[in-house]
């Protein structure tokens, strides 16, 4: 949808800007300026579909608004994508900046992106009374959409053991467990998968960074989470890498 704003005899054609998702918990997500010189890697404040905001911290960072940055964005671990921006404002410290030229392998990076800060807002736990007693803890269990789920059992601060669905991938611990990771299947297959529920589990020992930055994101952005189970679920999961 486009504005316009009119001033004396000057028109000016304004792009609406993207709904933004502020990065308050940033795992393996950054940019790396390269011009205008010295490369410098900045820190990111938010970002949408058409543009992000950097933080200025020195005055030779702040770009005057119309200047060109060019960089390469890293988005949950993904490989870097190389993006040209436009300085729309400059606030104090904070450029507001939008993508000039962008391609479809951008869009289609940062809507990935959007799929865990979507499935982390919708990630509920399940009444306590509708779950089965355990004899090693507490239960709890988190669901959503998309096949995200995350079981735990935990003991005070101590996660018990757990599994975590996120988009068809697995990945199930705990304190002395071992990680272990699959994919989620629908259908019987003939390797012998493990149950999860009514689904089932083909084991996949070949997780990449990509999947486990996921989990971690899901993990640290589930709101209704016991901050305490968090953090060591942080740390369990960070012990694979």
């Amino acid at each position: 949808m486009w504005s316009r704003f009119r001033k004396k005899k000057e028109e000016r054609v304004y792009l609406a800007r993207a709904p933004r998702v502020h990065l308050n918990s940033l795992i393996h997500t950054e940019f790396t300026r390269r011009t205008p010189e010295p490369a410098k890697q900045m820190e990111l404040s938010n970002i949408s579909l058409t543009g992000l905001a950097l933080t200025a911290d020195s005055k030779a960072d702040r770009v005057r608004v119309g200047n060109f940055i060019f960089g390469d964005l890293v988005l949950g671990g993904a490989p870097a994508i190389s993006v040209k921006l436009e300085v729309m404002r400059s606030m104090g410290s904070m450029l507001g900046c939008r993508f000039n030229e962008p391609t479809s392998e951008l869009r289609s990076r940062i809507l990935k992106y959007f799929e865990v800060e979507i499935a982390s807002g919708e990630f509920l736990p399940v009444p306590a009374g509708r779950l089965a007693q355990e004899k090693d803890g507490q239960p709890a269990w988190f669901t959503g959409e998309n096949n995200c789920e995350l079981y735990l059992v935990t003991s005070g601060t101590k996660v018990v053991r757990f599994h975590l669905g996120l988009f068809a991938n697995y990945v199930e611990g705990g304190e002395d467990l071992p990680l272990r990771f699959g994919k989620i299947v629908e259908d019987p297959i003939p390797e012998k998968p493990g149950h999860k529920g009514s689904s089932l589990i083909r084991p996949d020992e070949n997780w990449g960074k990509e999947q486990l930055v996921m989990a971690l994101r899901l993990v640290r952005q589930a709101a209704q989470l016991n901050p305490e189970h968090r953090k060591r679920l942080e740390e369990l999961l960070n012990a694979s890498e």
